[in-house]
């Protein structure tokens, strides 16, 4: 019985140590009433000013794309680790979007998705990736920072 009772609570420590990712609900754009050269220096601003490196910049379609290897935890929810994981190799795409509105302003759409790999320590080999979720902290980020930039 005693063995019973330590293996179970093994397994259960084991097993409990780790969580999967959840979706969160935040904003994900914001209007702008200003020209649209100053909603877009501002974006590109933030990606400088963040260290994000941008990969494409289309400026007559509104479109940046950026990439980032290196971020910060609170941007992406991967879940916790599981005992026998280690979670690495983290990498966030961000789609920003600015449009011209008919009534005057910019719209900025915001886009962030990140994937993690993680590794069996067991079995010492990688797991397939792991698609985390944004926290919505780098959206909420770079809203601020072209809103008032860009005032």
């Amino acid at each position: 019985m005693y063995r019973f009772l330590l293996l179970s609570f093994v397994i259960f420590t084991v097993v409990g140590c780790g969580s999967m990712p959840k979706q969160h609900i935040f904003d994900k754009q914001v209007k702008i009433y200003n020209e649209y050269d100053i909603v877009w220096s501002a974006i590109i601003s933030f990606f400088a000013e963040s260290n994000v490196p941008i990969r494409t910049i289309e400026k007559t379609t509104g479109l940046i794309v950026a990439e980032n290897e290196i971020f910060p935890e609170a941007w992406a929810d991967c879940g916790s680790g599981w005992f026998f994981e280690n979670r690495s190799n983290a990498k966030g795409t961000f789609n920003v979007f600015a449009a011209k509105q008919t009534d005057g302003g910019v719209k900025v759409t915001v886009n962030a998705s990140f994937y993690a790999t993680s590794f069996d320590v067991l079995n010492e080999a990688p797991n397939p990736p792991i698609r985390c979720y944004s926290t919505g902290e780098f959206e909420r980020m770079l809203l601020d920072y072209v809103a008032a930039t860009a005032q």
